[in-house]
This record gives C-alpha cells, structure tokens and sequence, in this order.
C-alpha cells in the first residue's frame, strides 16, 4: 500500500520538533549534490586565504604607528 505525501505530512506533523527537524534534515540532504574532491579542495583554499587574511590584518594592527616618536631607552652615557 502507498502513502500519499498527506499522510506521510500528517504522520510526520505527530512527531516531537526535535524529531521533525531531524527527519526534515534526512530529507533535504537527499537534495544537496554531493561533495566531491574538487568541491572541497576549493572549502580549503577558501578557508586559508581568509587565515592569511585575518592573520594579515592582525599583524598590521599590531604594528607601531609611524606618528609615535621613536622611544628609545637611555644611552649608557645619560644615565
């Protein structure tokens, strides 16, 4: 006997949310392509660039700013 998608949507309308959101899950994974070497190679360049980037812009914040003086300690011969 085949169940219509009313009756799976009603059966499923019973479950708890936690149980909907799950079953919900299943089915729109069965939508997603799948993830091939190319597509994750691709995740990885991604993710490094943005590293070197937030690394980058770190490291220039950190840098002292040309418009301080040059603070330098005292020579042995002052002190």
């Amino acid at each position: 006997m085949a169940t219509t998608l009313d009756e799976l949507a009603e059966r499923a309308s019973s479950l708890s949310p936690d149980q909907r959101f799950k079953l919900a899950h299943r089915i729109l994974s069965t939508l997603e392509p799948p993830v091939t070497d190319a597509i994750e190679k691709a995740w990885d360049a991604e993710s490094d660039g943005e590293l070197r980037n937030s690394k980058r812009a770190y490291l220039s914040r950190r840098r002292p700013s040309k418009s301080l003086p040059n603070l330098m300690l005292p020579s042995s011969s002052e002190t």
